[in-house]
């Protein structure tokens, strides 16, 4: 039976392209219990949480600034794994070559702990990037998924430019609310009259 709640949840996430959305779709979708969120597929930095502090607004700006201050960079999802629990295992492709996004992640995290109650409180060291692609599997189910996946291969690289504040409120969907831009520019060589110049 899943739980009622009365207050909105909410969480931040890197969205995957729409290319690598359909790519994803095609591979394991067809797969039985395998899923797709209705927020798209995406990787998860912080959440999903309830907000605690009021306003909520210095800390979105402060999220707006941390975002601000990164350059875009590229992720890769590789693989197939599993979070294993008896019966209620988790089915994902993990992130890999994502040192960036741990870094953003526990910039973010960190940020805003003050202001949040986590739904699941991990040790910041066990953070493992990834995307989800089914919950709640049975051990059998889960060992059909794995089988299945066996000539079904992911290996792709997307580049993470912008972050989604996205909520749920109580018998609703997930749907994004804010976007956050990773705009920090990137270094510009100089042109040869440019440094002659200097």
């Amino acid at each position: 039976m899943e739980e009622r709640r009365e207050h909105p949840r909410y969480a931040l996430v890197a969205p995957l392209p729409r290319g690598l959305e359909v790519r994803i779709e095609d591979l394991f979708l067809g797969l039985l219990g395998t899923s797709k969120p209705i927020m798209g597929y995406h990787i998860t930095l912080v959440g999903p949480f309830v907000w605690q502090a009021e306003p909520r607004e210095p800390y979105l700006e402060r999220i707006a600034q941390v975002c601000a201050g990164w350059q875009p960079f590229s992720v890769r999802l590789n693989g197939l794994s599993a979070f294993r629990t008896a019966n209620r295992n988790a089915v994902y492709i993990p992130a890999q070559e994502a040192d960036d996004l741990a870094a953003l992640q526990r910039e973010l995290q960190a940020l805003l702990v003050p202001a949040i109650t986590l739904q699941h409180e991990f040790p910041q060291e066990t953070y493992q990037p990834h995307v989800t692609l089914g919950l709640g599997l049975t051990d059998s189910e889960l060992r059909r998924v794995m089988a299945g996946s066996q000539e079904r291969e992911l290996d792709e690289r997307f580049i993470v430019d912008e972050i989604y504040l996205v909520e749920e409120r109580p018998s609703a969907p997930w749907r994004c609310i804010r976007t956050f831009s990773l705009e920090r520019p990137q270094p510009r060589l100089l042109t040869t009259i440019e440094a002659y110049e200097r």
